[in-house]
């Protein structure tokens, strides 16, 4: 009896080869998403975090420090009397002429 030698089609192992690459493939592409929507919600929560404290370095709320601001302007120096206006986390500073005016 003759053998039958087909070299037609893929062999076994070419097929589990497509399988284990088809799925290390398909967990790269999902540990990026995961790593990728981390990302993502950390941004936000740094972004709002960031918002929050612009917002009140615009409207100067909270307590104020009273300062000093020198202009040189060659020999001639001009001082002012500044309210300083901090954020919490102390990353933001607004000032404002003495008495509330901007």
């Amino acid at each position: 009896m003759k053998k039958l030698k087909s070299s037609r089609g893929e062999t076994l192992v070419e097929t589990l080869v497509a399988i284990l690459t088809v799925t290390l493939a398909s967990l790269l592409f999902l540990q990026m998403t995961n790593s990728a929507a981390s990302i993502n919600r950390s941004t936000a929560a740094a972004d709002e975090t960031f918002q929050a404290d612009l917002s009140a370095a615009e409207i100067q709320s909270g307590a104020a420090s009273s300062g000093t601001v020198t202009l040189q302007n060659g020999a001639a120096s001009y001082s002012y009397g500044v309210d300083v206006y901090t954020s919490s986390d102390g990353n933001l500073t607004s000032y404002a002429a003495e008495g509330g005016a901007s």
